[in-house]
């Protein structure tokens, strides 16, 4: 996948307002989404297309603006399992900033979308400089570990039943 660089400085009315509905950026004044000098990749992904392969390399924070993507894993038979589901308006990938990436992942557009992707020195230099961000971040990876505690639970204690009424409630939510 070829990413398109550019600065948030130039983005246009459209551009910031997405951003300003991401849910780690909620905080920041429309200002300060405009003054945040990053460095971010941005691109369009086409429905279907896989932009995030194991063999990227790239510790990287990815910020879905608009549309829906879903990560999986593959098992060397081609069996797909899909790990979860983001839509507009929130990040995946947040492992970067522990030092690792999508280990073993795929990351597949669901539907047409818009994609941007931070290095994970502008992550955490955005972090420094906004904690507020850094804050929402902490947010968004507990409600996430806890969705994915909830999921071992019930594949390990409850029947099957159990586990698709649970999981169709979840996606209900989604």
């Amino acid at each position: 996948m070829v990413y398109r660089e550019r600065n948030v400085a130039v983005f246009g009315e459209e551009q910031i307002r997405l951003l300003s509905l991401v849910d780690i950026f909620e905080p920041l004044s429309r200002e300060e989404i405009e003054v945040t000098q990053w460095k971010n990749l941005n691109t369009s992904v086409e429905e279907g297309e896989t932009f995030y392969t194991p063999m990227d390399l790239c510790e990287t924070l990815f910020v879905l603006q608009k549309g829906r993507v879903r990560i999986y894993r593959a098992t060397p038979e081609g069996r797909e399992f899909t790990v979860a589901v983001v839509g507009s308006g929130t990040v995946f990938g947040e492992m970067v900033l522990t030092g690792q990436r999508l280990r073993d992942s795929y990351a597949q557009a669901i539907e047409e979308s818009e994609v941007s992707a931070m290095c994970r020195a502008d992550v955490e230099r955005l972090i420094l400089d906004r904690p507020r961000v850094g804050l929402q971040l902490v947010h968004l990876l507990s409600e996430r570990l806890a969705t994915h505690e909830t999921r071992m639970e019930d594949m390990a204690l409850r029947e099957v039943p159990a586990r698709l009424a649970n999981l169709i409630l979840l996606l209900v939510e989604n």
